[in-house]
């Protein structure tokens, strides 16, 4: 089976309530991260190879300019990446449950 990467974006949630309500739907734990390159803190569960959800701003400050980790979606507040999974439509009917979340695209890997 392909593994897929999906995108997820909302308006609406701040990182904390996304990460609440990815937690109480996916049934996952998310760890606080903190990176320069992502916009300060974030929010990720799973390794690196494996399944991997980041939770994350979509715009941020970045050597004093503006950065958008999102270009093509850049009126999204928060982001919400899922990578290397084989679940990817299993997930996506569970997150359909999150209010002010909105699927946004798919890439095969």
């Amino acid at each position: 089976m392909a593994k897929c990467y999906d995108l997820y974006g909302s308006h609406s949630l701040s990182l904390v309530e996304l990460r609440e309500a990815a937690e109480g739907c996916l049934g996952i734990r998310f760890t606080l991260h903190d990176s320069i390159y992502r916009g300060g803190d974030y929010f990720r569960s799973g390794d690196i190879g494996g399944e991997e959800f980041v939770i994350q701003l979509n715009r941020f400050e970045y050597e004093n300019e503006e950065e958008i980790a999102e270009p093509a979606y850049a009126d999204y507040l928060v982001i919400f990446r899922i990578g290397w999974t084989e679940r990817g439509d299993e997930l996506r009917e569970k997150l359909r449950k999150v209010p002010g979340l909105d699927f946004l695209r798919r890439e095969f890997q």
